[in-house]
């Protein structure tokens, strides 16, 4: 099946959940409901089949009944609404097979397993697919639909939780993953671990939703040691409550391991310290280490995922045992990667907040308003003269209210008359506009990884490298006809009769963009280059500039003097240039002469070229001046062959 990137995408997780009641060692509870959470009966109609026949298995039905609020966050979240998406994959890529083909054949895909796992409780994996989805002659077509729909169970609540017939008071049974093909729970490590046997290779290892793999391979996944080496060397000598609420506290389970707090049927974010972490008397040494890590869930699927709406950006508060909802998926990565819940260090958030990506829809609403009147949102992405304005400027608004085209985002994040872009088209939906934020570059399952969120996809691409990936928006590797060229001008390619040059062979996009210092504790250090800026002012009045790290000779000032002596020379020429190439353009015109409008074309091309370039004339200086040279020279020869 087609792999869902959506920012947070759909993760199968699962909680300890509170008890239904309290107090009392017995309760009265109302008659069991018989929702949609109902594992269903097997129609009368059914065709025989030659699998085994699954021996109906009691699984609870009410649980609503006592988690009121639960069950509501679920019946809004994607975990509730999947009948759907199997419809649609089975009438577009299994169209002309049976089911016992997709169950059991030679391309085998167990839909059910994942998307309505406790239909096993009383049907089969085929029967299941024949109760569920409208066949033709016995086979799938591309009119499958679905129906039975108010029997389909989607992934319900004993989906991932066992629960007992005589459900405890104290708590609610431990995760586990009811498997449809056995009509039996199975045990699993963890809530990401629960996470895995569906959006990952856990247990179908041919499967194309890898999220739990991706997240598995990232940093996301492995912060324990990085907690036990930092309180064996900064926190040498305090206790587990001390870190957490003493005199300099530093919430470490906050952000390294949230739902660590959920361990042994819960436990305080001090106990979770002392438990995760070894202690010399109750107080951390330089020998402390980690301890229980086969429990530790890192910053797992839980973290940022409530199970039960997975694709509402929330927070799991270790301090409360809460969800927060976040207003976007940025604002979710500043709670640990910024200010916005602690005095902390780590302030790439904050960085990127006080930067141009992170505002860009007026750009956009300037550009349709000035250069897009009269034209449709469909004819912008798409038309005679196409700009894909969404791609660059806010590619994951495509996941806004359950996902959109790109074409539906500019006409919902952007205000039109008539269905058309006037000159008084302004932003709309600003508070849902993500701009360019962290998970444009960043796969949140696996964020040290360069990857590009593409919104025509809504798929992750993953880069090369840092200066790749900067190209694809601030260069032509994705759009030939952008007017964006910094990365082309970089790479000192591009021009014609004009030799590739690199003024610094060394330097990539973020040598200069986003150099983070060794200096504890400075801007440049704590910010980690996002506000890609060359000088970093410092709190203390000083700077850091990005030039320095090679040139050691060079202080801020004088990194200041070269960059604008370098774009005086290169604007002062450029005006020259430009005035030359127009003066020879207008005198082409009714000339028919290949070997002048082949010079003209040259002139033009680098002129562009050049104007293209993003700085102001500081990126590869020298390749940006023999470009205006060129152009220059080239102009000229026609002006003169011409007798002008």
């Amino acid at each position: 099946m087609k792999r869902e990137i959506v920012f947070v995408a759909v993760l199968m997780t699962a909680l300890t959940l509170a008890a239904c009641t309290s107090g009392s060692t017995s309760t009265t509870v109302k008659a069991p409901v018989t929702t949609s959470t109902a594992a269903p009966t097997p129609s009368t109609t059914t065709t025989a089949t030659t699998t085994t026949a699954v021996t109906a298995v009691a699984l609870r039905t009410d649980c609503e009944t006592c988690h009121t609020d639960i069950h509501e966050t679920w019946t809004t979240g994607s975990h509730a609404d999947t009948q759907q998406d199997v419809a649609t994959e089975l009438g577009e890529e299994r169209a002309g097979q049976t089911p016992d083909d997709v169950i059991h054949g030679d391309d085998p895909e167990n839909c059910i397993a994942c998307h309505a796992p406790t239909a096993g409780a009383t049907l089969n994996g085929v029967e299941a697919l024949r109760m569920f989805f409208t066949t033709t002659d016995g086979v799938f077509t591309s009119d499958t639909a679905a129906k039975d729909a108010s029997e389909w169970p989607a992934v319900t609540c004993t989906a991932c939780h066992e629960v007992a017939d005589d459900h405890p008071q104290e708590s609610m049974p431990v995760i586990a993953a009811f498997d449809a093909t056995t009509a039996s729970y199975t045990a699993v490590g963890g809530a990401s671990e629960l996470c895995g046997q569906c959006h990952g290779t856990l247990r179908f290892p041919e499967t194309d939703h890898l999220t739990y793999d991706d997240w598995k391979a990232g940093s996301h996944a492995d912060t324990q040691a990085d907690v036990a080496g930092e309180l064996a060397s900064e926190r040498a000598g305090e206790t587990p409550v001390d870190v957490i609420s003493g005199d300099d506290p530093e919430n470490c389970i906050a952000c390294h391991g949230p739902s660590a707090v959920l361990a042994n049927g819960g436990m305080s974010e001090q106990d979770a310290m002392a438990y995760f972490f070894t202690t010399d008397n109750g107080q951390f040494s330089s020998a402390t280490t980690s301890a229980h890590s086969e429990e530790w869930p890192s910053v797992g699927c839980v973290s940022c995922h409530n199970p039960h709406n997975p694709r509402q950006p929330a927070l799991l508060d270790s301090s409360t045992g809460e969800y927060l909802a976040m207003s976007s998926s940025s604002q979710l990565c500043g709670q640990c990667h910024g200010s916005l819940r602690f005095a902390t260090d780590h302030l790439t958030f904050d960085a990127w907040s006080s930067s141009s990506h992170a505002a860009t829809q007026a750009d956009v609403a300037g550009e349709l308003a000035s250069e897009r009147a009269g034209e449709t949102p469909v004819d912008v992405i798409s038309g005679d003269d196409p700009e894909n304005c969404i791609a660059c400027h806010g590619p994951t608004a495509v996941l806004a209210n359950g996902g959109m085209s790109e074409a539906d985002a500019l006409a919902y994040f952007f205000t039109t008359d008539g269905g058309q872009f006037g000159d008084a088209t302004a932003p709309d939906h600003a508070s849902e506009w993500p701009s360019v934020g962290c998970s444009t570059c960043h796969d949140p399952h696996n964020p040290t990884q360069r990857s590009l969120f593409e919104s025509a996809s809504g798929e992750y691409v993953v880069m090369a490298d840092d200066s790749q990936l900067c190209g694809q928006c601030h260069g032509n590797l994705r759009f030939p006809d952008t007017d964006h060229l910094s990365y082309n001008v970089l790479t000192g390619t591009g021009g014609i009769g004009v030799p590739d040059i690199r003024t610094m062979p060394g330097a990539t996009c973020t040598s200069c963009h986003m150099y983070t210092s060794d200096v504890d504790g400075s801007n440049s250090s704590m910010q980690h280059g996002h506000t890609w800026a060359i000088i970093t002012p410092e709190a203390n009045g000083g700077t850091t500039a990005s030039c320095s790290q090679c040139h050691t000779d060079f202080s801020s000032s004088d990194v200041e003097a070269k960059i604008t002596a370098w774009q005086d020379a290169f604007q002062s020429l450029d005006a020259v240039v430009a005035g030359k190439v127009a003066a020879a353009s207008e005198a082409m015109v009714d000339v028919d002469d290949a070997d002048l409008q082949a010079k003209l074309d040259e002139a033009e091309t680098n002129l562009a070229l050049a104007e293209g370039d993003e700085s102001g004339g500081f990126h590869n200086h020298e390749y940006l001046m023999a470009l205006l040279r060129d152009a220059q020279a080239r102009a000229e020869e026609v002006l003169s062959d011409l007798g002008k």
